[in-house]
């Protein structure tokens, strides 16, 4: 019953992503990335990062690989994004599981399956960024069943993943300091030995190229970051102008 429960569930959520893939919503700068893929296996590029230089290049060596096995078609990135999602829910289903039981682990997957935004969004758009809840849940499901069972030795297979993670991008920063917290708070034992370092490390090899590509370039990354913030504070500045001479009484 439960792995009909849970086939059932994962068949929906296909089902409830493959509608329009190509057309919601409209192609963006995910574009950019995915021609950077092509831009590996055509030309011979070999980036150190994202086209956003606070961006690892993982998403875009997939895409090459990819592209090298299948064609190159824009079909691609946003089917691998929408199989990342569906893989998403049944990590979700897997995670809420291991803490909680058979129940909450349907009901988050169901949450997570039936959600618009990332159904529309992470299942859709071809960003490397909608692929990082596939690594940070992975991780955190690693982390949870390594806390339960008292097996320090698992940690170094969820510093790969978060690792990963941030390396999709940096928005996964957040999951990582609360899994170390995790850690820290209830098994701080496992300090004194040596798994937690492990993890670290494989977690920094990981993103061994941004680390390279920022001493190559004095930190382009930090900077790179900076000009974005800069940018969409300007923006959102705009947008309040414009605002207020079209609320302003004539």
């Amino acid at each position: 019953m439960e792995v009909l429960a849970v086939g059932g569930l994962l068949t929906a959520a296909a089902l409830a992503r493959l509608p329009n893939l190509l057309v919601i919503p409209a192609f963006t700068d995910e574009v950019e990335e995915a021609a950077l893929g092509l831009a590996i296996l055509r030309d011979g590029a070999r980036p150190l990062t994202n086209v956003d230089a606070y961006i690892g290049p993982f998403w875009n060596y997939l895409l090459a690989g990819l592209f090298w096995l299948l064609g190159p078609s824009i079909t691609i990135p946003r089917a691998v994004v929408l199989i990342a999602g569906v893989l998403t829910v049944l990590l979700t289903y897997m995670l809420g599981r291991a803490w909680f039981g058979r129940r909450v682990g349907l009901l988050g997957a169901t949450l997570l399956a039936a959600s618009a935004s990332h159904t529309a969004v992470n299942s859709h758009v071809a960003w490397s960024n909608c692929v990082t809840p596939v690594f940070t849940t992975a991780g955190l499901l690693v982390l949870a069943h390594a806390l339960r069972r008292d097996r320090p030795r698992w940690l170094p297979a969820a510093g790969v993943l978060f690792g990963l993670a941030f390396h999709t991008h940096p928005t996964a920063v957040p999951v990582l300091a609360g899994a170390a917290l995790a850690v820290m708070l209830t098994h701080r034992r496992w300090l004194a030995g040596p798994w937690p370092y492990v993890a670290g490390a494989l977690a920094a090899l990981m993103n061994a190229n941004l680390i390279v590509f920022n001493i190559l370039t004095r930190g382009q990354t930090f900077r790179y970051a900076q000009q974005i913030q800069d940018s969409y504070v300007r923006e959102v500045g705009e947008l309040a102008e414009m605002r207020f001479q079209w609320d302003r009484p004539y």
